[in-house]
């Protein structure tokens, strides 16, 4: 028979999964969170009240198998994302993924095999930037450049050297 707290985290992950994908670890925490939620119909059933976190993994393991929870994918769709629309460069980008349970070099390696040209996202960021400084000192738009782009995540080498080509 089937436990129906994980009937009911089941259906709860699918919900969130409806709204936007999440990765294994903010999925793991919005269980949780939903099992250690005080007024819930969390049942306590023998197997579920030894260990109520193994109906979270279960349900985790189970999304995984449907190809519902994929890290892999999730990073993807998050770099094209950020370098296509947010203009954002791989420091940002690994760390907003970081603060969703991604690791770094997880990051590093699936942009890496990517392919992308961070001084091109560079660049388009700069140029959307370049009509705001009109009227400005060579200095100033050099230190705004400069900040701007360290602001959106790109490396300081790339920062000055996209600087150091538009001026």
């Amino acid at each position: 028979m089937e436990d129906p707290n994980y009937r009911l985290l089941m259906d709860y992950a699918l919900r969130a999964l409806s709204r936007r994908a999440h990765t294994v670890h903010e999925m793991r925490e919005k269980l949780l969170k939903k099992l250690t939620t005080p007024g819930e119909a969390i049942e306590r059933t023998n197997e579920s009240a030894t260990n109520p976190k193994n109906n979270i993994e279960k349900v985790i393991s189970r999304l995984r198998e449907l190809n519902l929870l994929n890290d892999e994918a999730y990073i993807t769709r998050y770099i094209e994302s950020a370098t296509s629309f947010r203009l954002q460069g791989q420091f940002r980008v690994a760390q907003k993924l970081f603060e969703k349970g991604i690791p770094y070099e997880e990051t590093r390696r699936i942009w890496d095999q990517m392919n992308i040209s961070e001084e091109k996202i560079a660049q388009k960021a700069l140029q959307k930037l370049t009509p705001r400084l009109k009227g400005l000192s060579p200095q100033k738009r050099y230190q705004k450049s400069g900040q701007f782009l360290a602001s959106r995540g790109f490396s300081p080498s790339i920062v000055f050297d996209i600087i150091s080509k538009t001026d």
